[in-house]
This record gives C-alpha cells, structure tokens and sequence, in this order.
C-alpha cells in the first residue's frame, strides 16, 4: 500500500498524474533538461583536412590545364638575313617530253592488182597471150592449106578460096575478138588450142580461186589477201636495235599470191616463146604464098605467049589469067606490112602481160617484205592507242589495222625535248639557246638543265580557253639525260632570262614602298631603323640590293609595332 503510494506520489517525468481518489493538484511544469553538445573526434579533422587537400590539389591542376588569357607581351616580328649570291629572273613554263629524234612505224600500204590482173596465167585476166598464139597457129595453117589449094585452083579461074583464107587471117586475129571470145567462152577456129591453155592457166594452184575471190572484195585493210593482222608484236617499253623486227603481219595471203604470181610469169614467158615461134611459121607461110603466087603469075606470062597458036577463046582465058594472077601477087605483096603489124601487135601485147606479171611478182615480193617491219634506229619502243571494243587500250598483237595507221614509234632516249607553252606576255623576253632546269612531276628531286631550241612564231590553237588567254609553243632540249626520262611525262622548266652574280640578296616580302621608293626595316640595337635602299634585278621572291644593305644584316618581313619603329 504504501508502495503503491509512493509511487504514486513521485513525480512522472512525462508531466502531472492524477492519483486515484483524489482532486486534482495544480499542474507543475518541469523544463527539459538540456543535452551536452558531443564533441568532433580525432578521426573527423583529419578526415576533412584530406579532403581540403584534395580539393586545393584538383582546383590547382584544373587551373593550370585550362587556358588563361594570353598576357600583353613584347610582339614576334619575323626576319630575314641579308646574303651574297647569284638571282635568276626565270620564267616558268609546263609541257611534255618527246623524243626530238624518232621513227613513226606505220602499218604497210600493199601494192598489187585487186582483180588478179596476171595472176591467173595468160589469156585470163593477164590480157590473152596464148589466144593469140593459138589463133596465130590455126591461122597459118589454114593459109598454108588454102595456099596449097590455090596453086591448084588458079588454073581453073577460081580464086575465091585464096581469098576466103586471107579473110580469115585479118579477122580471126583481131585482138579484140580473141578477147571477147575467150572471155565469153566462145569457140573460134582454134577453140581446141584455146580449151588447153585456158584449161592450164585456170588451174594455178588450189587456193587460187579463192584467193581472187577476197581479192575482188578486197580494198585498203580489207579482208582476204589485203589483211594486215598483227601476229607479232615487241612489247612497249622495250630496248630495240636497229634491224630488230619489232611487228609482224600476217603474210599466208601474201605467199599464196606470190606463188602465183611465179606461175604467171613462168606461164607467160613460155606463151611469148611458142607465140614467137607461131608467129614466125605464119609469117613463112605468107611468104611462101608470095612465092606461089610468083610463080603462078610467071607461069601465066609464059602461057600468054601461047595464045598466037591458040583459039580466040583460049586466048583471052590466058590473058584474064595473068591479070588475075598479077591482082593476087600484089596483093599479097601489099599484105605484107599490114601482116608484119600484126605480129608485131601480138608479139608487144604478150611482152605486156608478161612485164605485168613480173611487175605484179615484184610487187608481191615486196609486199611480203614489208608485212615485216624492222627499228629503222636504235631506240624504246613506244606504242599508240587505238578504239578496241567500246575503249581506248594499246596496240596488241591480235589487232587488225589500217594500211598507212601510226601504231608504233622508236624513240632515241638520248634525244628528248621538252614541248611546253609560255604566255603571250612572257614570249617576248625569251630567246634561243637560253638555260633552264626542267622538273619532273613524276620525279620531285629530278632536275635536268636545258636549253631553248625553239620559240614558235604564232600562238598554239585552243578551244574556249583561247578566247581570253594566248599561248606561245616552246622547245626546250634536255642537255642531260636520264634513263628515268620517257616520252609523255609532263615536266616543268624555268627559263633564266637575266642573271646577276654575287651580289646582295635580299628578300621580297622584307621590302616596302612608301610613294614609289623601295625601303626595310633594319633591325638595329636599340629596335628596328626604316632605311631606303636601292634595288636592281629582282625575281618573284628576292631581289638586289645595290645600296642600304650589306650582308648579314637582318630586315623584317612585316611591319613591327610603331613603338618599336625609331
């Protein structure tokens, strides 16, 4: 009990409590009491002095990465030194390189009947050499046979078959009937001896038909015997001797034309000689007939004298037998001429085809001669292009070309020329035989001297660049040589138009004008000093200083401050 009332009196820490049973007391108010502040430890400061550290170390570096704004300091002038040498006013000029010495190779031009004239043996296309004979042959034996008949026919007044013969003779050799005949296979007295030598002449060789076949369509670079297709071919770039057989065209058609053509001429001088021949028996035989008809006239004379013994009739028979005998003797004496002509004619016309076989053998010969070509100088082998299949490309073996087509060329390296163009404005300050260095783009530390060999006397033609800029073509030759240096490479040269020697160098971007006089700024002890000067030759990047200057002294490339300026 009474530790129910203790504990119920003592006082709550929460506030005022009502004990059980009785009144309420007047409340009574306790303040908190108030907590003592806990103080940092070791470990703290020394954990927030690293981190200040760390902090000042990063600020620190950060600062110093970062750009800061650029102090106002003393200003860089750019300078240059003042020295002794030679300058060279020089013009530039671009170009190519070619060979000044060369030998254009060019595909053949082949010579040669196109239609097989004396190709296909006498009495073909060559003009009918053994017709004639033939007919000359037949002729004289049918006036020797008529001949013979007239001496036994003039006794009986009948003439007409002496005169039947000698009509024959003047027409059956007349050239151009023997022509057409042949050639339209028609069959004359001699048709046999004209079968046999047509027959021999049809018959050179087995390829002969065909071969006139691709003649007659054949034309310049055609196909047939006229092809001109590359079997072999030396490479580009390629080192050649003069005689080397550097291209080689296809030269079967060639060879089977030339083998007959042999033929030809062989057939003709063998028709010539049997025509001599023919042609001399004919003419014997005529004579022979001059003398018959001698004889008969004489035989006639001595039968007039007769005619006193005679009848009237018998007589005049007699009498109109010597007439007619003295008629057909001088006849046959006025034939002479006109028989010898003749032969003459014949003789002449088969010398002409045969001389237009040997000229068509000469020319076969020399056709197959020029299908293979040889380096006319020592030299490189330089190739062209032509259009193959839809694009350009080189000349390869395979290719068929154009009688009288540059496709090759044998260049003399030790001959190069530089083939370049200056200005219209620059022109008239070059001159022969002036020096340069030639430059090479293909090789940059390449540098060869030259000489002016040439300046042209009219502006080069151009297309729409032409209308507002002129150019002057020039040439320039390669006074040394290098065997990197081949035709085609494009090259540069400076041409030296005026030089001066030894004397003080100073550079352009260091000199300025103020009212027209030239002047520098010299850099002295105490800053940089204006100083007039007075130029000579100047060039595109330096010039002369004949007074204000000497050497080793140092000038400025731009305009210092003002401050520094005295």
């Amino acid at each position: 009990m009474q530790s129910q009332m203790s504990s119920a009196s003592a006082p709550s820490p929460l506030g005022p409590t009502i004990s059980p049973g009785r009144a309420p007391a007047t409340p009574v108010i306790v303040p908190p009491v108030p907590r003592k502040p806990r103080r940092m430890g070791l470990w703290g400061l020394l954990f927030l002095s690293v981190v200040a550290i760390a902090g000042f170390l990063y600020y620190t570096q950060f600062r110093a990465a970062r750009p800061g704004p650029a102090r106002p300091g003393p200003a860089a002038v750019r300078t240059a030194k003042i020295f002794v040498g030679d300058l060279n006013r020089t013009i530039y000029l671009s170009g190519t390189v070619s060979a000044e010495r060369y030998a254009g190779i060019m595909v053949p031009n082949l010579r040669g009947s196109r239609g097989g004239r004396g190709r296909s043996g006498p009495g073909g296309g060559g003009g009918g050499g053994v017709s004639s004979a033939s007919t000359a042959s037949s002729t004289s034996g049918g006036t020797s046979s008529s001949a013979s008949s007239s001496s036994g026919s003039i006794f009986a007044g009948s003439t007409s078959g002496t005169r039947s013969s000698l009509g024959t003779l003047r027409g059956s050799t007349n050239r151009f009937s023997n022509r057409s005949a042949v050639r339209s296979g028609g069959s004359t007295s001699s048709s046999s001896s004209r079968s046999g030598s047509s027959s021999t002449s049809s018959g050179l060789g087995s390829t002969s038909s065909s071969l006139m076949s691709f003649s007659r369509g054949g034309g310049g670079g055609g196909g047939g015997d006229w092809m001109t297709v590359l079997v072999k071919l030396a490479k580009a770039g390629a080192s050649v001797r003069k005689g080397d057989v550097v291209a080689e065209f296809d030269r079967q058609y060639q060879l089977n034309r030339l083998d007959d053509y042999r033929a030809s001429v062989t057939q003709h001088e063998a028709s010539l000689k049997r025509q001599k021949a023919e042609l001399a028996v004919s003419k014997e035989a005529h004579n022979q007939k001059i003398r018959v008809a001698k004889a008969e006239l004489d035989k006639a004379a001595l039968d007039l004298k007769t005619a006193e013994v005679r009848s009237d009739i018998e007589a005049e028979t007699l009498k109109l037998s010597l007439e007619e005998a003295q008629a057909y003797h001088k006849q046959l004496l006025a034939e002479v001429k006109f028989v010898d002509q003749q032969q003459h004619s014949q003789i002449r016309e088969a010398e002409l085809d045969l001389n237009q076989a040997k000229v068509e053998l000469k020319r076969a010969e020399l056709n197959i001669e020029r299908m293979v070509l040889r380096a006319p100088i020592d030299g490189i082998v330089v190739m062209q292009t032509i259009f193959r299949s839809g694009e350009f490309g080189q000349v390869q073996e395979g290719d068929m070309l154009h009688p009288g087509m540059l496709f090759m060329q044998i260049v003399d390296p030790s001959s190069m020329v530089l083939n370049a163009s200056v200005n219209q404005v620059d022109a008239e300050a070059l001159r022969l035989s002036m020096k340069a260095v030639a430059r090479f783009d293909a090789y940059p530390g390449l540098e060869l001297t030259a000489h002016v060999i040439g300046i042209g006397a009219m502006t080069k033609p151009g297309t729409f660049r032409a209308s507002y800029m002129r150019e002057v073509p020039v040439k320039l030759r390669l006074e040394q040589m290098d065997p990197r240096v081949i035709p085609d490479l494009s090259a540069s040269a400076e041409v030296k138009i005026q030089t001066e020697r030894q004397a003080t160098i100073a550079p352009r971007g260091g000199i300025f004008y103020d009212g027209g006089s030239p002047f520098v700024f010299l850099r002295t002890a105490g800053g940089f000093e204006r100083r007039n000067v007075e130029l000579g030759l100047s060039n595109h990047t330096a010039a002369v200083v004949r007074s204000g200057l000497k050497e080793g002294d140092v000038i400025a490339l731009e305009r210092p401050p003002s401050k520094e300026q005295q």
